[in-house]
């Protein structure tokens, strides 16, 4: 009685029984909020699951099965995340503050979310890049595989070509020699002088043409052998020509003449 009218109570101030209520409304509603908090954080901060084991085994190969867990290991993550907010959603909806708890929960979800793909399309894309640099491997090691049968291949066109022109050039030269060796064979036998007629012609029958001396068939015999020794020497200097040119710069090989 003496304290209430000592100190008298404010007209404004709640009753003692509102205030508790109120404080304990506000404790509950802050013990949720960092419950909501924790479970998300918890959910979001989950071990990643172990790394497969090392395949000792070709290189290609290891890359391969590495290229295939890491995405799988990514899928897991998004699955575990996508089941942590769908459960908390579901807490959310039982707290005070349904729409701030959801807010919260929907940003920490989808900044998740988006680092994770990131990650994923970074994976996808440097797979992708290991298969182009290995086909353009493929290719570089084709192309060279490709270019040495063809040097190989021209090199022995241009040895067939210079075998068959040397071939035909020894037997152009073999039958040119056997030519020369007929004509001095006949120019060195003897000139038969045919037999004088035992009776005189007729005195009124026509005079034939005049017979060739000995010294006549022999100088024809000589002018004939000096020319044709002038065309073998002419014809041995344009193959030799021909040899030089093709030797410098692949020239075709000139046409073999024909018998003299």
């Amino acid at each position: 009685m003496m304290t209430h009218a000592l100190n008298p109570p404010h007209r404004d101030a709640p009753p003692p029984l509102a205030r508790s209520q109120a404080a304990r409304i506000a404790r509950r509603a802050g013990l949720t909020l960092a419950l909501a908090f924790g479970a998300m954080v918890g959910a979001h901060a989950a071990p990643l699951p172990p790394e497969p084991p090392a395949l000792a085994s070709v290189p290609g190969q290891h890359d391969a099965a590495r290229s295939q867990a890491q995405p799988a290991s990514i899928e897991a993550r998004m699955g575990r995340l996508d089941a942590a907010y769908a459960q908390d959603k579901l807490m959310c909806a039982r707290r005070f503050f349904v729409n701030a708890c959801l807010d919260q929960a929907r940003t920490a979800y989808l900044t998740a979310r988006q680092a994770l793909q990131a990650e994923l399309h970074a994976m996808d894309l440097a797979v992708r890049e290991r298969r182009a640099e290995a086909e353009r491997r493929r290719v570089a090691q084709n192309l060279r595989e490709r270019q040495v049968p063809d040097a190989a291949a021209i090199r022995q066109a241009r040895a067939a070509r210079e075998q068959e022109l040397a071939t035909r050039q020894r037997e152009h030269a073999a039958r040119l020699a056997a030519a020369a060796d007929h004509e001095a064979a006949v120019a060195r036998q003897p000139v038969q002088r045919p037999a004088r007629p035992t009776t005189p012609p007729p005195a009124d029958s026509a005079a034939g043409p005049p017979r060739k001396t000995s010294g006549q068939e022999a100088q024809q015999s000589a002018r004939a052998r000096a020319s044709y020794a002038r065309k073998l020497a002419d014809y041995k200097r344009r193959q030799q020509e021909a040899a030089e040119q093709n030797k410098a710069g692949e020239a075709p090989a000139l046409p073999i003449p024909r018998q003299y």
